[in-house]
């Protein structure tokens, strides 16, 4: 169900997806995925949380080293570019109780970027996460262009917020 869902996310847009196109594109019946989700925003805070896991995972395999911060930003631009839509649905999608399946995958995603940043303050880890989505969002909405050398550009902005900041 959730590989339906995705597909039709990343071909048509959240405003086309529904359990029934999910259940005609997965090729079961229209009954099938409500033994899954109750209704349409189950399914999406699924997908939510999918994305964060996926988010994890490439934050996991970044070794800790003086180059994370790029690294991790790199990652999460990748992932946002890649999947465009998942990343919108992740974050227009806010969990509304701190339980609920994507929160506690986002918490994890966020704990991913503690561990390759261990010298890193609370409020620094929020402003490289805040730093991060809004670089990818902007990316995203095709407000701006990283060129052609995505490493050196995310360093360059990294340089010039630190410089700005001090």
């Amino acid at each position: 169900m959730l590989r339906s869902a995705r597909d039709l996310l990343k071909r048509s847009g959240e405003a086309n997806l529904s359990l029934r196109s999910v259940a005609r594109d997965a090729g079961v019946s229209s009954a099938a995925p409500y033994r899954h989700f109750a209704d349409k925003d189950e399914l999406l805070a699924a997908l939510a949380a999918l994305g964060y896991r996926e988010l994890t995972d490439r934050f996991a395999s970044i070794p800790a080293t003086d180059g994370a911060l790029t690294e991790l930003i790199e990652s999460f631009l990748t992932f946002a570019e890649s999947e465009p839509h998942l990343f919108r649905l992740m974050f227009s999608h806010p969990s509304t109780r701190e339980d609920a399946e994507p929160a506690r995958a986002g918490r994890a995603a966020l704990e991913a970027v503690v561990r390759q940043l261990p010298d890193f303050s609370e409020e620094a880890l929020i402003a490289a996460w805040a730093f991060a989505h809004g670089l990818a969002a902007l990316i995203v909405h095709n407000q701006i262009s990283p060129g052609e050398d995505r490493r050196k550009y995310v360093a360059a902005i990294i340089k010039a917020a630190a410089k700005a900041s001090s």
